[in-house]
């Protein structure tokens, strides 16, 4: 099968021999797969970190009062330990995103915010343990 004329200017201009074009080009292939190997693998890696570090969370303790933003796992369950009086009390958490009160979140699919000159609905998809 006869050259491509595209073919056929590289190998003229690069002075080269057919076997060494295709050494070129059958090295530029194998850079391009080792780099998708290395990028596949190290957004395999951050979403391991992502499960082992959890996420932000925000709490509030039904003993003490004291609410905030830990660190826990996605599949943790309430209530967890809180953080400043050590009772297992602090339950999930919701900030809102207008006026920024903090509340207990409800056990419901939708529900809003509870401070009154705000009222701010939310509504989400899953509803169950929290």
């Amino acid at each position: 099968m006869p050259d491509s004329g595209f073919v056929q200017r590289l190998k003229d201009r690069l002075g080269e021999s057919a076997g060494s074009l295709s050494a070129i080009v059958a090295a530029g292939v194998l850079i391009a797969l080792v780099v998708v190997i290395i990028h596949a693998a190290s957004k395999s890696s951050r979403g391991k970190d992502i499960l082992a570090e959890g996420q932000l969370t925000v709490i509030v303790c039904t003993a003490c009062w004291h609410t905030g933003t830990e660190r826990l796992a996605l599949n943790q369950k309430f209530p967890v330990a809180c953080p400043k009086c050590q009772e297992n009390q602090a339950v999930l958490g919701q900030k809102c995103n207008d006026c920024e009160t903090i509340f207990i979140r409800p056990n419901t699919a939708s529900y809003a915010c509870p401070h009154p000159q705000c009222r701010r609905r939310y509504v989400t998809s899953e509803s169950g343990d929290f």
